[in-house]
């Protein structure tokens, strides 16, 4: 460990250093200056003092310092949004789904406790998991169809990135396979990362668009269970837990169609409750929704100004900036 000490405040700003040299982090100075021993490398004291620092005036450096500090601001106030949201939506879960909303007796059930009216079933009674086709690379195409990969697939989001297509004629061959607006899709290989579940809701944007292997598609088999109802209980402990059990037991983890239809789930048998249930969910998925957006938005800001500000390449006085 090494301490940075500021000897001339009245050349150099602490905060900007610090964001000076997460600058130099991003851009892969720091890899540049390693020295390699067995097992391990490490960043001399000599090579880190001969990083140059760009010539920028005091003035202008603790501008640039309290631009970034004001967006990393904002960037933790919506990483709070969430975490709050985050744990309200998991105390209200518990609450709809082990009391529901019609004040009835609960009964125990190899689940936990449920309402009385409702029932524990496995999942795969009222829907089925589609797992995807193993399309050919040989197959893709320069523009056509896209084609969901795993490495499409994020927490919550789909991931444009080395994206590839198939040709139009697919959809037809492969129709079972298309992909629709509002569809649940979970990767099938290592579902839970660090950040969550691996799943994205398809919107008009992604399509057209086909299923590739290793990728499952939620479809409901029996109208007694409502859509927004699933989606709900997919994210809920029911589910999550003995997803994540399955996953981290592996070194390969690889999750099937058959197991997922195996989680038992708790049930709702008047379809009017699920509906409530499930609104009532979904209002707080909306808002961590949003929060996300907006964190993913401002540290793409803040890389931006980083990198701008640090190079000159934008320059404070031209920014139309309020605190």
């Amino acid at each position: 460990m090494t301490i940075l000490r500021v000897l001339d405040p009245e050349a150099l700003n602490g905060q900007f250093l610090a964001f000076y040299l997460l600058l130099k982090w991003y851009d892969g100075h720091f890899n540049s200056i390693c020295q390699r021993h067995v097992n391990q490398a490490s960043v001399g004291k000599d090579r880190l003092g001969a990083t140059q620092l760009p010539p920028i005036t005091l003035s202008e450096q603790k501008k640039i310092a309290h631009i970034l500090s004001t967006v990393q601001r904002a960037i933790e106030a919506q990483e709070r949004i969430i975490q709050t949201t985050t744990e309200l939506k998991r105390a209200l879960m518990h609450k709809l789904f082990t009391e529901g909303l019609r004040n009835e007796p609960q009964k125990q059930t190899e689940v936990g406790p449920i309402p009385e009216s409702w029932e524990v079933m496995p999942l795969g009674k009222y829907a089925r998991v589609l797992n995807g086709y193993a399309f050919k690379s040989a197959d893709y195409v320069r523009d056509g169809v896209r084609l969901i990969r795993i490495s499409n697939v994020s927490t919550g989001f789909l991931i444009d990135k080395d994206d590839k297509f198939l040709p139009a004629s697919y959809l037809k061959e492969r129709s079972a396979y298309s992909l629709k607006a509002g569809d649940l899709i979970l990767s099938l290989t290592r579902p839970i990362i660090k950040e969550g579940m691996k799943y994205c809701f398809i919107e008009e944007q992604h399509l057209p668009a086909l299923l590739n292997q290793r990728v499952g598609k939620f479809e409901i088999i029996d109208p007694r269970l409502r859509k927004d109802y699933l989606f709900q209980i997919i994210f809920s402990p029911y589910f999550f837990a003995p997803l994540k059990y399955m996953a981290e037991g592996s070194n390969q983890p690889n999750v099937s169609p058959t197991r997922l239809e195996a989680f038992k789930i708790p049930i709702p048998t008047d379809m009017a409750e699920q509906e409530q249930i499930a609104k009532l969910l979904m209002g707080l998925n909306r808002k961590m929704e949003l929060a996300k957006q907006k964190e993913s938005q401002l540290k793409d800001l803040f890389r931006t100004l980083l990198h701008e500000l640090m190079t000159a390449k934008t320059r404070v006085h031209d920014l139309d900036f309020a605190a």
